[in-house]
């Protein structure tokens, strides 16, 4: 009798020591490749905080900030315009390059034009582009009617960084509420288009 329940008693020690070595292997032992998607995860983590932090540091800088007077625009026919021609009146302002992501123009274009807030009399779309071939396809692939005007460099800090970018403008040429989204944040963009749309009534 004392045999069996010495027995059961080892048994009983075996199955928990197995537990736990089943457990601890779980959380803690790594074949050869976790490792390196580890390493990669907490990378790419590092760096979009990082990216994060950038990019609200362009956006600070460049509040408050006064567009050059001496800006010159083309329009559509390679007319030229002065900056301050254009702003005339408080407006939302849409600021892209040909060299940007264009998945990430593609989303802040579609969330604009899809929002009934906006339309040609208050808003304006800043591009760069060197052939007016890119204009044309751009324009009838996403489906755009407003004019889109040309310039090389807004000289707003955003411009270093390769991104699409929007802002609010007022008469007097100074932007304020600089938005640069993160890739695919179609929710952060639509409501910032929500609060620029209220603050344009007041601008």
């Amino acid at each position: 009798m004392k045999k069996a329940s010495h027995t059961i008693i080892l048994l009983v020690i075996l199955n928990i020591v197995l537990l736990i070595i089943l457990i601890y292997g779980r959380f803690f032992w790594i074949d050869s490749n976790e490792p390196e998607s580890i390493k990669s995860d907490l990378n790419d983590m590092t760096m979009y905080n990082l990216q994060n932090k950038n990019y609200l540091w362009y956006q600070a800088t460049s509040d408050n900030t006064k567009l050059n007077k001496g800006l010159i625009v083309r329009n559509e026919n390679g007319d030229t315009i002065s900056i301050k021609n254009l702003f005339s009146k408080p407006s939302l302002v849409l600021r892209y390059s040909e060299l940007n992501c264009q998945s990430c123009v593609d989303i802040i274009l579609k969330s604009l034009l899809s929002d009934t807030s906006f339309n040609e009399n208050n808003t304006l779309i800043l591009g760069y582009y060197r052939e007016p071939d890119y204009l044309y396809q751009f324009k009838r692939i996403n489906s755009v009617h407003m004019p889109i005007f040309n310039i090389w460099a807004l000289e707003l800090p955003p411009d270093t960084l390769n991104v699409p970018y929007i802002f609010l403008i007022d008469n007097y040429r100074v932007a304020h509420n600089v938005f640069i989204p993160e890739q695919g944040d179609s929710i952060a963009i639509k409501n910032y288009l929500s609060f620029a749309a209220k603050k344009l009534k007041n601008m």
